[in-house]
């Protein structure tokens, strides 16, 4: 699903990365607290939604969104409205991004997304006629200098995926969990994942560290790529891509110690901040897939990037991340040398008649 911003009043957009020039204020411990606070709250929230589901059991209400295989039930909405009561509770200026949008239309595959500018300050719009009408399609210009964020006026972005893992959670799967994060102009501040059927939260603020369960955890130490664990994830949204992903995965079967995919990026993640994976890549993710997860894993002494190289920020795309940078160089070469022809002799152990199976895979 492509990205929408819900603007509350008084707010603004999160500004252009630091590199710009612009100086950004450090946020202070006792506020990123505050904000871990609430992330974990409306994680708990949502979680709750997806507890009381499957206790009272049965089918979900389910509905197609824009794509084949992307599926919304009722508790993805219900949890969504569950966790954003709690962020609006707390932070009634802060804008916000989810996955669910009450049931609107999202952009169909190709459309623009729509993106949103900041509102005016508090107080001066207190009917919200403005608050709709700052929404306009990428290319489309400000057409008002105060249009334009400034990293002085910016309020943390909320960043909320209600269920991760839908399909999973349908069938009784349970890798599925709820995602929050907030982020300012320097990047993400506060993430909690809770993974109620695995009995599993995971929080971490910048600069703070990560958790599980409220204790302390590291990104393994294994540097080989012979030895790494990667996690994965299939494009099923774009089909389009699964002939390049299918390259990639052969690459990193035939370089690594195995390929695991959990169905739930949030998951994937939360596993390589605690040393279960050593790498994870997927190559298209929305920013609620990834939000919290990625600072999960920074925290824990990992690396996250795209494939291609530079920041995740707010925008969709493709996320290579891994226990450190060097094994974040290893997986980019695999990943890039996926494309290159193949030379199998018959004569060469190596080749597919004659290779040794290694099991676990």
């Amino acid at each position: 699903m492509s990205p929408t911003l819900r603007p509350q009043a008084g707010t603004a957009t999160v500004p252009a990365d630091p590199s710009s020039g612009h100086r950004v204020a450090p946020i202070s411990a006792d506020r990123s607290e505050s904000l871990l606070a609430t992330a974990a709250e409306a994680a708990r929230a949502a979680a709750d939604i997806h507890r009381q589901a499957l206790v009272r059991g049965g089918r979900r209400r389910i509905a197609s969104k824009s794509w084949r295989n992307d599926f919304v039930t009722d508790v993805d909405l219900a949890a969504q409205a569950a966790a954003l009561a709690v962020i609006r509770r707390h932070h009634p200026n802060h804008a916000i991004l989810a996955e669910e949008e009450d049931g609107a239309r999202d952009p169909a595959p190709g459309e623009p997304a729509l993106h949103v500018e900041p509102t005016p300050r508090e107080g001066s719009d207190p009917g919200g006629e403005l608050a709709a009408s700052n929404i306009r399609r990428p290319g489309e210009a400000a057409t008002d200098a105060a249009e334009i964020a400034r990293p002085a006026d910016a309020q943390p972005l909320w960043i909320v995926d209600p269920l991760d893992g839908t399909t999973n959670f349908m069938h009784g799967h349970p890798f599925h969990a709820a995602s929050v994060a907030v982020r300012d102009s320097r990047g993400p501040l506060a993430a909690a994942i809770h993974a109620q059927a695995l009995d599993r939260v995971w929080t971490a603020t910048r600069g703070g560290g990560a958790f599980e369960n409220g204790r302390p955890i590291r990104v393994s130490s294994v540097r080989e790529a012979s030895g790494f664990l990667v996690g994965t994830g299939f494009p099923f949204k774009t089909p389009h891509l699964m002939d390049d992903y299918l390259h990639q995965l052969g690459a990193v079967l035939r370089a690594t110690s195995g390929v695991r995919r959990a169905g739930a990026a949030a998951i994937d993640l939360a596993w390589l901040a605690n040393g279960i994976l050593d790498g994870f890549w997927e190559m298209r993710l929305a920013p609620w897939d990834f939000a919290a997860g990625e600072l999960l894993v920074a925290e824990a002494g990992g690396v996250v990037e795209r494939i291609e190289g530079g920041p995740l920020g707010v925008e969709e795309g493709s996320v290579l991340a891994a226990n450190s940078a060097a094994a974040l160089s290893e997986l980019r070469k695999l990943l890039r040398r996926s494309h290159e022809p193949r030379i199998i002799s018959l004569d060469d152990e190596s080749s597919i008649q004659g290779q040794p199976i290694r099991s676990g895979r």
